[in-house]
């Protein structure tokens, strides 16, 4: 209801539960037709209200009016005591603002040096760890430098020795060529000495069995005569001179038959050759009586026998100084063994020594491009700094470089005399 009497309906908002109303609120657009009703004496269920006009006339609405205005009165007062707290909250805030704001030139300059100085410390430590890792690599050089100069050295002696023992090599074998023709020159001795005895042995032997043979057919011829002769002393009783003169006859013819028989035999003796024996000949001068042959024959073998065992002892000589000669140098040879083995165990060191040496520089490197990795995430440098460490990183990485090819002609050194030994 306004002032004009008039009635106004405004929209109604309301919780319902089980039909009953709850609340009831009206609002105006107009500050005076403002009605407020927040809480009512009674439920008043939906079908009480028409469009919802309500009777304002009644004395309760009126009290609860007065205690709505009442409440918005302090409200306002409230609020604008909020306002005012706010005003000066602003103010202040204003004035932190201004403050701070004549402050940032000074916080910038500070924040300016805080970061040259911070970057100075940066550079001081990068230069420190870059010193101390060029410290590092150059102890790990000179170790390396000083490793490869012994190894140099060690090598060199190697060689010489190597030297020294293909002479001994050479003067051995040289030795061992003229061992070997001086022991085939004595083998062929001995089996022509061999021979010679052989077909000395076989001429005696069969001059031995034909001066046996004529010692047999001598001895039954003289038995012949000495029978002859007994015949002969026998006197001619008994017998007539005819009879007597025919035995005679007979004697004498069987007597000429037995000398020719043997001018035949002394004649084949004294041209008697050996086949076996090739060009040699032997001329043996048969005597008259069968004593005095034995006993030249048995002079003049002995003379042969002793020429003969003088040679046999000279060839015995001679072997046994081979013999020794061949154990020397097979002596020799196992020592040579020994010292080749000996050379390639030192070598095989040598060569374990530069691989370790190769694997520490290995492992620096590795070490070294860590720590520049860590020092880069911890720093973070600024640009003038991160454009020293692209030279410095260049730098390394030449240094790298050089240290790669020098590994790699250790590398190559180490083959090549691994190769030597082996060929040794």
């Amino acid at each position: 209801m306004r002032d004009d009497g008039t009635e106004h309906s405004s929209n109604v908002s309301s919780g319902e539960c089980d039909c009953q109303l709850f609340c009831l609120r009206a609002l105006s657009t107009w500050f005076r037709d403002n009605v407020l009703i927040e809480q009512l004496d009674c439920f008043l269920e939906t079908s009480e209200l028409h469009h919802g006009i309500w009777n304002l006339t009644s004395p309760k609405w009126w009290k609860s009016l007065e205690e709505s205005s009442e409440t918005l009165g302090l409200k306002m007062t409230t609020f604008e005591r909020q306002i005012l707290k706010n005003k000066d909250n602003l103010l202040t805030f204003e004035a932190t603002i201004s403050d701070i704001h004549e402050k940032l030139p000074q916080r910038k300059k500070q924040i300016d040096e805080i970061m040259k100085s911070l970057n100075e410390k940066r550079r001081e430590v990068l230069q420190k760890q870059n010193e101390i890792a060029g410290f590092r690599l150059n102890r790990t050089e000179n170790s390396m430098k000083s490793k490869l100069e012994k190894t140099r050295k060690k090598l060199d002696e190697m060689k010489k020795k190597k030297i020294v023992q293909d002479k001994k090599i050479s003067r051995l074998r040289a030795d061992i060529a003229k061992s070997e023709k001086s022991f085939d020159k004595v083998e062929r001795e001995i089996h022509k000495e061999i021979q010679r005895q052989i077909e000395n042995e076989s001429k005696k032997e069969e001059i031995e069995r034909r001066i046996k043979i004529f010692e047999v057919e001598n001895s039954g011829i003289s038995d012949e005569f000495q029978k002859l002769l007994v015949s002969l002393k026998e006197d001619g009783r008994g017998k007539t001179t005819e009879k007597r003169t025919g035995e005679l006859e007979v004697l004498i013819s069987r007597g000429t038959k037995y000398l020719e028989k043997l001018d035949e035999k002394i004649r084949n003796l004294k041209e008697m050759k050996v086949e076996k024996s090739g060009n040699l000949e032997i001329n043996i001068p048969v005597p008259s009586t069968t004593v005095s042959s034995r006993r030249r024959s048995k002079s003049h073998d002995p003379g042969r026998q002793n020429e003969n065992s003088k040679r046999l002892e000279e060839l015995k000589t001679q072997i046994i100084q081979l013999k020794r000669e061949s154990e020397a140098l097979k002596m020799s040879r196992f020592r040579l063994i020994e010292e080749k083995e000996s050379l390639q165990k030192t070598a095989e060191e040598y060569q374990r020594e530069a691989d370790r040496s190769a694997q520490n520089l290995r492992n620096a490197e590795n070490i070294r491009l860590s720590e520049l990795n860590r020092q880069e995430k911890k720093l973070q440098p600024s640009i003038i700094v991160e454009s020293k460490d692209e030279k410095r990183e260049k730098e390394y990485l030449e240094k790298k470089e050089k240290l790669i090819e020098k590994i790699n002609q250790l590398e190559k050194s180490t083959d090549e005399k691994k190769e030597e030994l082996e060929r040794i």
